[in-house]
């Protein structure tokens, strides 16, 4: 019985930038998810909490000085000055994607909230959060998975790479390469 491979969205980001040593260290954390789960989750979720229902930031930015894990604060910080700035769309849930590649099945491929345009307009896209030492590469391996998940060469996806927004637009052929590569060697 074969067992398919799986890593989520971000650590292939990650695996993809980092050095050998840090590769074999992102692969047994995705192989045994207990030893090493994901620091910024609770950040990812205020945050989608937030963004999505309006909670109070107070006791978010509150947790993230005191807990959080470095980058979280920026973030959080970040989520919380977009919010207030008026956008020509509305957020939305995103429903969780995950997708194959060659023989490794990739997790947590959605945005982290789906962007919607207002009053019917058609535009669509999504916000990713990305936490920690996040680089732009990783932002780039990020939207190039949510393309390939979304099937659309024209969807936009911006990517909050600590306090900044990172945008980019469609498939990006040579990340998408870089992707599967990566993938056969998992």
């Amino acid at each position: 019985m074969s067992i398919q491979p799986t890593i989520t969205a971000d650590a292939l980001g990650e695996y993809l930038v980092s050095p050998p040593t840090r590769r074999m260290a992102l692969l047994e954390r995705a192989k045994y998810p207990a030893l090493g789960s994901d620091p910024f989750e609770l950040a990812r979720r205020l945050v989608v909490g937030f963004l999505l229902d309006g909670q109070d930031p107070a006791p978010i930015l509150a947790l993230a000085t005191t807990t959080g894990p470095r980058g979280i604060e920026a973030a959080l910080r970040f989520a919380v000055s977009w919010a207030s700035v008026p956008h020509p769309f509305d957020v939305a849930p995103a429903a969780p994607v995950e997708i194959d590649v060659g023989p490794v099945r990739v997790t947590r491929v959605s945005p982290d909230v789906l962007l919607t345009g207002l009053h019917g307009d058609p535009m669509r896209g999504g916000l990713a959060l990305l936490f920690g030492e996040a680089s732009e590469r990783m932002a780039q391996i990020r939207n190039a998975l949510m393309a390939r998940a979304s099937g659309s060469a024209d969807s936009l996806t911006t990517v909050v790479l600590g306090s900044r927004l990172v945008e980019h637009h469609g498939f990006a052929p040579i990340v998408q390469r870089d992707i599967a590569a990566a993938c056969d060697e998992i």
